[in-house]
């Protein structure tokens, strides 16, 4: 496999790629972004490229074809390692050992590579011995630290490693990827792709089955013909319903997907973007029933949700507001 294996992401691949090239690898970088957005697959591509025999388009990617790039693929190259919380935490053994392997030169590769995944989940200790290393790195070695959560690190090791930011793919790219290479629908791909949020890491890996199930179970507890039923009761019953879900952060994308997508029926004759496009008769309904204006409120609303969330603000309180909210706006347009 090649850099160009690797779906989107063109600036961190732009990056590597030159400092391949210009034979400048630096000792330690720092790949972050979300879950499952692909940082880990491209550090394992950085990882070939490195100790490829037989490097391609100027030393700047890996063949994919030689003994080196397939032992890395297999994960069994002996001189590529990959670092995973222990339980919760990376620990200081852990980190320990990776010294202890580092002191020495490469059995076969140019780079001796320890790729730590989800990095900001060391402890204290094993942090702090990390920097050691960092400060004072040995020649042959190349560490790629990954995490979703960069901020969790300590100030001191990231400055010492370069840091690529890996941003969400698009809809489309994702919807594309999963149509070219899990043969998958239309239908399907593109409410994958919406659940995703742009990790196509997730995407591959997720049951399209039981996140459809799940999107339904979100929209039928606050489409309009719920609402319109059940009133005030059936808004305070599905603020309850979604918060106190498995997952209520993917509960809530699939209602910011579903007002997204009544947005845009509104406000389009060819509405080719809509996620849940197997439910269009509904939003089409739906969207006869409320303003473009009060949309973006409920969207606006929701996001501040979001925020409140990660302060341990009462989630449901501001759900019921919010639905509360869209209960009114579609009751001033309901005719029964």
């Amino acid at each position: 496999m090649s850099f160009e294996s690797i779906i989107g992401h063109d600036r961190p691949k732009q990056i590597l790629r030159a400092v391949l090239a210009k034979e400048r690898v630096a000792h330690a970088y720092l790949f972050f972004g979300e879950e499952g957005i692909g940082k880990s697959l491209t550090a394992k591509m950085f990882a070939q490229a490195v100790n490829c025999e037989e490097p391609i388009k100027n030393g700047s990617d890996a063949c994919g074809q030689c003994w080196a790039c397939k032992q890395v693929e297999n994960s069994v190259h002996p001189d590529v390692f990959t670092i995973a919380p222990d339980g919760d935490q990376i620990k200081i053994a852990q980190i320990r050992e990776m010294q202890d392997y580092l002191v020495y030169r490469p059995l076969i590769g140019r780079y001796k590579i320890y790729t730590i995944e989800q990095a900001d989940r060391m402890n204290a200790s094993a942090a702090n011995s990390l920097l050691k290393t960092l400060e004072e790195p040995p020649d042959h070695s190349l560490i790629i630290l990954t995490s979703a959560r960069p901020r969790h690190l300590l100030p001191t090791i990231r400055s010492r490693c370069q840091g690529l930011r890996f941003a969400p793919l698009s809809n489309q790219e994702v919807q594309a990827a999963l149509e070219t290479h899990q043969d998958r629908s239309t239908e399907s791909a593109r409410i994958l792709a919406g659940f995703s949020q742009g990790r196509l890491g997730v995407a591959y890996t997720v049951d399209p089955d039981g996140i459809r199930q799940e999107r339904d179970r979100v929209i039928n507890t606050i489409g309009l013909d719920a609402l319109m039923e059940g009133g005030v009761v059936q808004v305070f019953n599905a603020a309850e319903t979604i918060t106190k879900g498995d997952s209520p952060a993917a509960a809530l994308t699939w209602l910011v997907h579903w007002l997204r997508d009544m947005l845009i029926v509104k406000t389009s004759d060819t509405p080719k973007r809509v996620m849940n496009h197997d439910r269009l008769t509904e939003l089409t309904t739906a969207s006869q029933h409320i303003s473009s204006d009060a949309i973006i409120g409920l969207l606006e609303g929701l996001e501040t949700m979001r925020q409140g969330m990660k302060r341990n603000l009462n989630a449901q309180l501001q759900l019921e507001v919010i639905l509360l909210n869209m209960y009114d706006a579609f009751a001033k347009n309901h005719t029964p």
